[in-house]
C-alpha cells in the first residue's frame, strides 16, 4: 500500500467498554495500517457499561475454549492498564487508576462445588487455590468472622480483579483521540445502517438520528443490544436477548474497608476507586426493573446484607446511595457474538455478556482482522454462523 493511497474508513457504533476498546485498538494503528477510524456513542461510557459489577475473571462455567479466550482478555488488560505495580503502569495513561488488581475470594457456592472448580481451572493452570479462613481474614481483616465460610475455607483467585469499566471505556476514547487522532462523534445515536444496492449487500456507512450520513468501508456495530435492532433492520438476526440485573451502590466509604473483590454466600461485593461499595444481584424476570420502587428494595436488602460483612463501626459506614438496573445482553448460547456478518460485507459485530473481561482481548483481535484481515483463529468460534448450523 503506498502513502498515496486514500485510507480505509472504520466506523466503530457504541461508546461502552467493547465499543471503546475496539476503537482503541483500531485507531493505534492508523498509521501502520491506512486507515481512518470514526467512534459514534449515544454516551461515551456507555449506557450497560457502567450498570456492570466489572469483575476481570475467568472464572467458572467456562468451557474449555470460552476460558482461553478469558484468560487471554486477563493479559491484554495487564498491556493496557498496567499489572498493579508502579514498575508498570500500562500503554494507557490514566487507566492504571481504576483497576484492581488484589484478586477475588469466594465461598458463595456449597465446598463440593468449589472443590470441582478449584480441580479443574487448577489442571488449565489458572492461579487459584484453596484458602483457610485464617488466610481470608489476613487478606480482608475488616470482614467478621461470622460471614466467613463455616465450612472453614474458601477459594482466592489471584489473577482476577476489577476495573471502573464505564471510566475506562472513556480513557480509553479520549487517549484514542488525543494521541491516535480517532475522530469522536459522542451524544448521538446511530440511527440506522447504510446498505449498498448490489455489491453483495455491503454495509457503506450509517445514517445517525439527526439524519447524518457517514460514509465508511466497514462498520463495526458494538452498541450492546442496540445492535440487535440496528442489525435486524439489515436482515441479520443476532440470536440475544436482555437479562436485567440489579447493582446496589453506596454511597463512598472513607474507609478502605475491601482490598479485592469477596463473592460470599451473601452478597457479591467490591468497594470502587472512589470508595463506593458496589453489590450486584440477578433477577428472574424484570420487576426490579419497572420501577424505582420496585426495585429499591433489593437494593436495600443488598446493602444491609453488605453490613452483615462487617463490625458495627465499620457496618455503619455504608449507606446506600443509588441502585442501577442493567439490562444485560444474553447471547442465545451464553457464548459471545464475534467477527463479520455472512451476507453482510462491510458489517462485523461484538455483542456480549462478559463485555468488560472481554473488551480487552476483543479489542485487539476485531481490530486486526478488521484492519488487516488477519482472523486470529479462536474467533470462529465465536462467529454468528454457528447458529445457522443448529
Amino acid at each position: 500500500m503506498t502513502a498515496t493511497t486514500a485510507p480505509r474508513k472504520i466506523i466503530v457504533v457504541g461508546g461502552g467498554i467493547i465499543g471503546a476498546s475496539i476503537a482503541w485498538h483500531l485507531a493505534s494503528r492508523q498509521k501502520t495500517d491506512n486507515i481512518e477510524v470514526t467512534a459514534i456513542a449515544a454516551e461515551v461510557g456507555g449506557t450497560a457499561t457502567p450498570n456492570s459489577f466489572a469483575w476481570l475473571n475467568a472464572n467458572r462455567e467456562n468451557p474449555y475454549f470460552y476460558y482461553q479466550l478469558r484468560r487471554r482478555s486477563l493479559a491484554r488488560w495487564r498491556v493496557l492498564a498496567g499489572d498493579g505495580s508502579a514498575a508498570n503502569t500500562g500503554v494507557v495513561p490514566g487507566l492504571s487508576d481504576i483497576v484492581n488488581w488484589k484478586g477475588c475470594i469466594q465461598w458463595d457456592e456449597p465446598p463440593e462445588a468449589l472443590e470441582a472448580f478449584l480441580k479443574e481451572h487448577q489442571s488449565w493452570g489458572y492461579d487459584v487455590k484453596r484458602i483457610e479462613t485464617a488466610e481470608i481474614t489476613a487478606a480482608e481483616p475488616n470482614l467478621v468472622a461470622e460471614a466467613l465460610p463455616p465450612w472453614g475455607w474458601g477459594v482466592l483467585a489471584t489473577e482476577e480483579g476489577a476495573v471502573e469499566a464505564h471510566i475506562a471505556a472513556k480513557v480509553l476514547l479520549e487517549h484514542a483521540e488525543k494521541d491516535f487522532r480517532l475522530k469522536l462523534i459522542s451524544g448521538t445515536s446511530v440511527a440506522s445502517l447504510i446498505v449498498a444496492e448490489g455489491d453483495g449487500g455491503k454495509v457503506t456507512g450509517v445514517v445517525t438520528e439527526p439524519g447524518i450520513k457517514y460514509e465508511a468501508d466497514h462498520v463495526v456495530v458494538a452498541a450492546g443490544l442496540g445492535t440487535v435492532s440496528l442489525c435486524a433492520a439489515v436482515s441479520v438476526t443476532i440470536p440475544v436477548e436482555g437479562r436485567p440485573g440489579l447493582l446496589a451502590h453506596s454511597k463512598p466509604v472513607s474507609k478502605r474497608l475491601l482490598q479485592g473483590i469477596v463473592l460470599s454466600t451473601g452478597p457479591h461485593v467490591r468497594q470502587t476507586a472512589d470508595g463506593c461499595f458496589l453489590v450486584g444481584a440477578n433477577f428472574i424476570g424484570e420487576e426490579a426493573a419497572s420501577s424505582p420502587a420496585d426495585g429499591k428494595p433489593y437494593a436495600e436488602n443488598l446493602i444491609n446484607k453488605t453490613r452483615a460483612l462487617f463490625k458495627p463501626d465499620d457496618a455503619a459506614l455504608i449507606e446506600l446511595d443509588h441502585f442501577t438496573v442493567g439490562i444485560r445482553p444474553d447471547p442465545q448460547d451464553g457464548l459471545p457474538i464475534l467477527g463479520d456478518v455472512d451476507g453482510r460485507p462491510g458489517l462485523t459485530v461484538a455483542i456480549m455478556h462478559s463485555g468488560v473481561t472481554l473488551a480487552a482481548i476483543v479489542g485487539e483481535l476485531l481490530a486486526d482482522e478488521v484492519s488487516t484481515g488477519n482472523k486470529d483463529a479462536a474467533l470462529e468460534a465465536y462467529s454468528l454462523r454457528r447458529f445457522e448450523k443448529k
